[in-house]
């Protein structure tokens, strides 16, 4: 071959190539488009109260479907629906990801997940002599086994720790239930 030959079929490779990533970036700009679509979609499912077995069924998979998806932008809206639990999971297991779509998402989405839990607790007020348990008790006892789930025991204790540091003195009882919380499900791992 000679040198035009080389120069030609390598500019002819330089062309082919630019193309090429061009259209890449195309179908990716495409694709995280339909993505930033689609878990908007979902999180409007996840936040809408279901009232009947195919909306709980909805509710249900669009959140599960958000922790699948490792959706970031979602933290905040699975954490509201945290106490959401999926009546219609055939398990005799009591473990809590089973039952509670937002905690299994929590936990699949990772540390985001983990700080929006962490950020949760600190608006939950637990009054000393509460003899039921409420649904923001619920609410701190899923929020502790997402922390749990992602960060670890030991972790999970540093966090709760230097966040109850911070916090006032109306919500300590909070914090040292929710360490008393943690302190259960670590006994029980």
């Amino acid at each position: 071959m000679n040198r035009i030959t080389v120069l030609f079929a390598a500019a002819l490779c330089l062309w082919l190539a630019s193309n090429a990533a061009a259209n890449i970036e195309k179908e990716v700009a495409a694709h995280l488009e339909q993505r930033k679509e689609l878990i908007g979609k979902l999180m409007l499912v996840a936040q809408t109260p279901a009232t009947d077995q195919l909306e709980i069924v909805a509710k249900a998979d669009a959140i599960r479907v958000l922790g699948e998806l490792r959706a970031v932008e979602a933290v905040d809206v699975i954490v509201r629906e945290i106490n959401f639990r999926d009546p219609f999971v055939l398990s005799s297991e009591s473990i809590p990801e089973k039952h509670s779509p937002a905690l299994k998402a929590l936990i699949q989405i990772g540390k985001p997940g983990s700080l929006a839990a962490l950020k949760a607790i600190a608006g939950i007020k637990i009054k000393a002599g509460d003899q039921e348990i409420t649904a923001e008790e619920m609410k701190l006892i899923s929020l502790i086994h997402v922390i749990h789930g992602v960060e670890g025991s030991d972790v999970a204790e540093f966090l709760l720790k230097r966040d109850m540091q911070k916090a006032d003195k109306a919500m300590q009882f909070s914090y040292e239930r929710a360490l008393k919380y943690l302190r259960d499900l670590g006994n029980a791992d």
